[in-house]
């Protein structure tokens, strides 16, 4: 089933980015036509693979700059 088929049906979309490069261009790029049709508070995004980064890395800079990313990529809070 196509994404775009299998999302008409969902409730809630989870996007899931590698925590090694969470901003790959590409990837927030081709989600942000299907996060648009979804209301803010049912779009989850999750960094993988955190368990491998520094708690306070991930806490102070990569998940706030992250954060910032997704918000003007996909135009909304993120």
């Amino acid at each position: 089933m196509p994404a775009a088929e299998g999302l008409e049906q969902a409730d809630v979309m989870l996007c899931v980015f590698n925590v090694e490069n969470p901003k790959a261009r590409s990837e927030a790029d081709y989600l942000a036509r299907f996060v648009s049709a979804f209301p803010s508070r049912l779009v989850i995004a999750v960094l993988n693979h955190c368990d491998r980064q520094d708690e306070r890395e991930l806490r102070d800079d990569i998940r706030p700059d992250f954060a910032r990313h997704l918000a003007t990529a996909w135009h909304r809070d993120a």
